[in-house]
């Protein structure tokens, strides 16, 4: 199983890196609800996302998901404390938007060259994410970080 599970992610990072450009090291750009999912399984993001990209990883969070998770309190304390370990990625707008929209602008800045796998639990999001091309999305499923395949609409791009 798990032999599988690193193939698969080699081919779709294959597809990413050459048709949008993407490059080691990867930056990852988490959300909260990726975050309480990573506490909630005991996965250690900052050890097993290069094992499972195959590559260093730079992992990210916006400081609009870190403000939204300082508003939700104490019940994503724990996600917060994850999220406070990462790099903050500066977020362009003013006033601070929801997580869910700040992930979404960031995704649409940037155009043909891939520079972000986005890590969210947000099915919203996820379906959100895959209407834009060459957006990887990592979740985590069987208490571990997957690839989801890529979106038809990356596909199409390709042809």
């Amino acid at each position: 199983m798990k032999v599988k599970r690193y193939k698969r992610a080699k081919r779709i990072i294959s597809i990413y890196r050459h048709n949008f450009n993407l490059e080691p090291p990867y930056q990852v750009l988490l959300d909260g609800t990726f975050a309480m999912a990573a506490l909630q399984n005991k996965i250690n993001l900052r050890e097993q996302m290069p094992k499972y990209l195959n590559a260093e990883v730079d992992i990210r969070v916006t400081s609009c998901v870190l403000k939204e998770l300082e508003k939700l309190g104490s019940a994503l304390y724990g996600a917060l404390h994850i999220c406070r370990q990462f790099d903050v990625e500066s977020c362009p707008h003013r006033p601070v938007r929801t997580a869910v929209e700040c992930i979404k602008h960031m995704a649409r800045r940037m155009k043909r060259r891939t520079t972000y796998f986005f890590a969210t639990q947000d099915n919203e999001l996820t379906e959100a994410l895959k209407q834009i091309p060459g957006v990887p999305i990592l979740f985590i499923k069987y208490n571990a970080i997957l690839i989801d395949k890529p979106s038809e609409v990356t596909i199409q791009v390709n042809r």
